[in-house]
């Protein structure tokens, strides 16, 4: 088993910013414009044949910076758990995919539009799940493209990229600067491919393991209070979820309702009004 972790610069500052125990992938030329970490990781899983039971991962120059883990860490945690997982699962915004039904419902919120954007496209391209009602927790959702995985799961990421990508370049919406309550100056396409992993992950079956950063991860403020009642909530809504998930009990789905009611969370429209 080999760990094949790589790290995407973009120009001498991001590249100075690099681990030196992960691998370089240069992008400061990419072929197409407005895709950043999506593009380098494309190009490569469609001009690289992967190895049975090896890892890979494709990571940007802020990791450690968001998760607070150096490569050396990284391959312990994978060498550690190699046997009984095919994905590693790294998200900063642990307390986001806890309360939010799924990352597009937090996406919404984020960048109004982007759920009816991703819908056409499932539809379009046959991949039969209503983001509506998709239930997601931390063991099948990721941001950043910060998850690290073996051949199975990257050959699907990869077919269901290619699908986005010849899609998108067809529809001028998908490429227009979006609003929205944390970024405005990037096209909708990037936010909806940092979501494919999480599709691909609801959609198959792959053994998953997490970074469980309840206790010690940040909380993002223009959402949430930081504070410890804050936490134990989102922790449960996070396992109502999983339980959900697990035997298909719709009691546990109406108890994270409950409890997610309970959040204390900032006033959204506000926060919009601020931008």
């Amino acid at each position: 088993m080999n760990v094949k972790i790589y790290q995407i610069f973009y120009d001498e500052v991001t590249r100075g910013r690099l681990d030196p125990g992960f691998i370089p992938l240069d992008n400061r030329d990419p072929q197409v414009k407005g895709w950043y970490e999506f593009w380098p990781i494309l190009n490569f899983l469609n001009n690289q044949k992967l190895d049975e039971g090896d890892w890979y991962g494709f990571l940007s120059p802020k990791f450690e910076s968001k998760i607070g883990l150096r490569s050396e860490d990284l391959v312990e945690l994978i060498e550690q758990n190699s046997s009984r997982a095919d994905v590693l699962l790294l998200s900063p915004e642990w307390d986001q995919i806890s309360y939010f039904i799924n990352v597009f419902e937090q996406g919404e919120l984020c960048h109004p539009g982007l759920t009816s954007l991703s819908q056409n496209f499932l539809d379009s391209a046959g991949i039969e799940i209503k983001l509506d009602r998709a239930v997601m927790d931390c063991s099948n959702s990721v941001f950043s493209n910060y998850i690290i995985a073996k051949k199975d799961y990257w050959e699907r990421w990869r077919e269901y990229a290619n699908l986005f990508f010849e899609y998108v370049n067809l529809r001028s919406e998908y490429n227009k600067e979006v609003g929205g309550i944390f970024y405005s100056t990037y096209p909708m396409k990037a936010f909806i491919q940092e979501r494919l992993a999480s599709i691909v992950l609801t959609k198959t079956a792959f053994s998953t393991i997490n970074v469980d950063q309840s206790e010690w991860g940040p909380v993002n403020t223009f959402l949430f209070e930081d504070s410890q009642e804050t936490r134990k909530l989102l922790r449960e809504c996070n396992e109502l979820k999983s339980q959900y998930r697990r035997t298909g009990d719709g009691l546990y789905l109406s108890q994270y309702w409950d409890v997610r009611s309970k959040v204390n969370i900032k006033d959204l429209a506000f926060l919009s009004n601020k931008q």
